[in-house]
């Protein structure tokens, strides 16, 4: 099967690496459900904010960010059946470290395709994907819109906990769950 994963947030934990950056850089304070745009403006400013996006995702910080939980294991897993390819929303010079943060992981992908911040959505299709593996819930509303078949599976996050889902949606707690998801 082909599938289609997100890499901030979905792969790599994101929301830690800025909550960290902020911390040392700033001495603000930010919590995963704060880490996102949204949480994140009101208690640091839109400058401050694009700064952290492009220190975090544009340097080697981004090789240093922890696994989502379970992550690691259910890619090697999933990597040996089926034909997994990154689609970020990072720009092209943010994918490189991504791409270095997965050889570090010894993950192996088809493709890693930066959108420059772009929906997913064509890329997806493009593919062929089957699924999209995602934790923004912006991100997947754009398919909402799109007559495509594939299936959509949000990651539960603390800072999506709260937002809006689409009934065809398969929200899921964490990795293995996907892994079940996609072994049916």
């Amino acid at each position: 099967m082909r599938i289609a994963l997100d890499f901030d947030g979905t792969i790599a934990d994101a929301a830690s690496a800025k909550v960290r950056y902020a911390k040392e850089r700033w001495g603000i304070e930010l919590t995963p459900a704060t880490s996102m745009r949204p949480g994140a403006l009101p208690l640091m400013g839109a400058e401050r904010y694009e700064q952290m996006i492009r220190d975090v995702f544009g340097t080697q910080l981004s090789v240093e960010m922890d696994p989502m939980p379970g992550s690691i294991e259910a890619l090697e897993r999933l990597q040996r059946r089926h034909d997994l390819h990154i689609v970020t929303a990072r720009f092209d010079h943010e994918g490189v470290f991504a791409g270095q943060w997965l050889a570090k992981h010894s993950i192996r992908v088809g493709s890693l395709t930066p959108t420059n911040r772009g929906a997913k959505v064509e890329h997806c299709v493009n593919l062929g994907a089957k699924v999209l593996f995602e934790d923004s819930v912006s991100e997947l509303a754009h398919f909402d819109d799109h007559n495509h078949a594939i299936a959509m599976a949000l990651l539960e996050t603390p800072y999506n906990a709260i937002e809006e889902r689409a009934s065809g949606w398969h929200v899921l707690p964490d990795w293995a769950a996907f892994e079940g998801l996609v072994e049916r």
